[in-house]
């Protein structure tokens, strides 16, 4: 009686090796064994102080005695400085005016009063 032909005649085996496999495990593991061996001793030589620090109690809180009245001064000191500097608001319908205005030079550097952009 002759042999069927199978259509894995001329080809390799389906079954691999288990060998290759169990020695990339063990390498594997051998490797990280040695790796947390080696990050351990490093830390214990290089932290030399374990021991736990005492707690410390949390600072008070420092609560604003008037915050209305400091977020007034504030609001007047950043409205002097704006005014100092020449700035303000503008409507952005005409600031969308000027830089169309502005044609090609449109995203160019603005030159203020001190001639600094």
């Amino acid at each position: 009686m002759a042999r069927k032909p199978n259509i894995m005649d001329g080809f390799e085996s389906p079954r691999l090796p288990g060998k290759p496999f169990m020695l990339i495990a063990a390498g594997a593991l051998i490797f990280l064994g040695l790796s947390m061996g080696v990050l351990f001793a490093l830390f214990d030589v290089s932290v030399t102080d374990r021991a736990p620090r005492l707690a410390q109690p949390a600072p008070e809180p420092r609560l604003q005695p008037h915050p209305r009245h400091e977020l007034a001064i504030t609001r007047e000191d950043e409205r002097a400085r704006l005014k100092e500097s020449g700035g303000g608001t503008m409507p952005i319908e005409k600031a969308m005016a000027i830089i169309a205005a502005r044609g090609a030079n449109a995203y160019a550097p603005i030159q203020t009063r001190g001639g600094k952009p």
